[in-house]
């Protein structure tokens, strides 16, 4: 088959765990990209990118985003630790997204994985154990319920708010996570269903 077209776009520090990840996988071309000498032309080559952790972005940058995912490209959206409400507001609302409202410091488990979810079809070969050990979140942030978007819950936490949401905008799709991956935000980049998530979020 075809390598799948892979892009990391950061602006500060790059995801050494994403990396790792995809960098040495003959199945997929791995391209890392600064937002601050972005070449759009590369952009429209990708089969899936990552935003990650980007702390502030032109509005050329939102608006070529924006083109990429209406015509059918697939993102997954990481926030940074000290975000910009209002600048990503506007952004996840015009993905057809949730946004981000506020930030939780409290400690809290990833407490269910929604298994029916296309991310995880062949994944599981049994019923997953009610005790099974998740990731844990130490830092997130709420979310906005946008009444247009359409939604999946991929994870959930303790408290019932999202770790990771998928949502459908327009010809394409956006996975929206809710904490920072630093290890002192939550485990998740730890654990087994952080292969699992990005792999099959790049396959798909």
């Amino acid at each position: 088959k075809e390598k799948i077209n892979v892009a990391l776009i950061s602006d500060k520090s790059e995801s050494k765990n994403i990396n790792k990840l995809y960098q040495n996988d003959e199945s997929i071309l791995y391209t890392k990209l600064n937002i601050n000498q972005m070449d759009y032309k590369k952009l429209e080559e990708q089969d899936f990118v990552i935003l990650n952790e980007i702390s502030t972005f032109s509005s050329g940058f939102k608006n070529n985003i924006i083109s990429y995912v209406s015509s059918g490209g697939s993102i997954s959206i990481i926030p940074p630790k000290d975000i910009d409400f209002k600048q990503y507001q506007g952004f996840l609302t015009e993905l057809g997204s949730d946004y981000f409202t506020k930030s939780d410091t409290t400690s809290i488990a990833i407490s269910s994985l929604n298994k029916n979810h296309e991310l995880f079809t062949n994944v599981f070969n049994s019923k997953v154990r009610k005790d099974i050990n998740l990731p844990k979140v130490f830092y997130h942030y709420s979310l906005s319920r946008n009444g247009n978007t359409i939604k999946n819950n991929i994870f959930l936490m303790e408290n019932n708010s999202s770790f990771l949401n998928h949502y459908k905008s327009k010809l394409g799709e956006v996975y929206l996570f809710s904490s920072p991956f630093s290890e002192d935000c939550n485990s998740f980049t730890k654990h087994a269903l952080f292969v699992i998530t990005f792999y099959k979020m790049a396959l798909n």
